[in-house]
């Protein structure tokens, strides 16, 4: 497993994690159950450009539920790394979980990984960061097992990209530069990284297509087509589920 990154926690994802936690302590506090709101795993293929993607799926979703830009937050690997070495705000965003949505971490746990890595308290960890702000929604999960770590929940919409290696060799060459060994090389290492991270503390492959809602040809389609078949099956699956706008 890599390392944890070593970059701060953006000021702006840690005033909205805090803000998370006390919305979800006043339903407590108040023994409501708190409203079940929608959120979005993108995994990829390495070359396809998953960042870009999940930003503009944020705005869409945002635009066509009249929140304000940035409602829909997108937590990439980085982020939710940051999160997860800042201890204190990463156990407290779990304990604002309700206590169904904490049990059902360590049954994630006991079905998913049988096996015990050495490392595996950190990915622990990790994975509970991942499915709280997946439990409190109006999220996008980038990369780190998202898609598997939460398949189990309910309100998910779990999307992959992917392309030919050519075209992924090609998209990489343009955007950085980079001549095409060392474009190979990348891509190799990168898509070999991610498989055995899914091999070794999830059991599964990554490329198993019943792990996702809708797979995404990045080669055939553009963006804003991409963004539109994603953000139509959030519309489709859950017309009138709430949106918590207080976060």
């Amino acid at each position: 497993m890599p390392d944890r990154s070593k970059e701060p926690l953006p000021a702006r994802v840690e005033h909205r994690i805090r803000a998370t936690i006390e919305l979800a302590q006043r339903y407590r506090a108040g023994k409501e159950p708190a409203p079940a709101v929608p959120f979005v795993t993108v995994s990829r293929q390495y070359g396809c450009e998953a960042m870009e993607f999940a930003h503009a799926l944020s705005e869409k979703l945002a635009a066509e539920n009249r929140l304000p830009p940035g409602h829909w937050q997108v937590y990439n690997r980085q982020i939710i790394e940051a999160i997860t070495a800042e201890v204190p705000l990463a156990e407290n965003l779990i304990e604002s979980l309700d206590v169904h949505a904490r049990s059902g971490l360590e049954e994630f746990f006991q079905t998913l990984m049988g096996s015990s890595p050495p490392d595996i308290e950190v990915l622990k960890l990790l994975a509970r960061v991942v499915r709280a702000l997946a439990h409190h929604g109006n999220c996008i999960l980038v990369g780190r097992g998202g898609a598997l770590m939460t398949h189990d929940l309910p309100y998910g919409i779990h999307v992959r990209l992917v392309a030919p290696e050519s075209w992924r060799l090609n998209s990489l060459i343009t955007r950085f530069g980079w001549d095409k060994s060392r474009a190979h090389s990348f891509l190799h290492e990168e898509d070999t990284n991610r498989s055995q991270f899914y091999r070794k503390y999830l059991n599964r492959d990554v490329n198993d297509p019943l792990l996702y809602d809708i797979i995404l040809n990045v080669s055939r389609i553009n963006r804003e087509e991409q963004v539109e078949a994603a953000a139509a099956l959030c519309r489709k699956r859950f017309p009138r589920l709430p949106i918590e706008k207080s976060t």
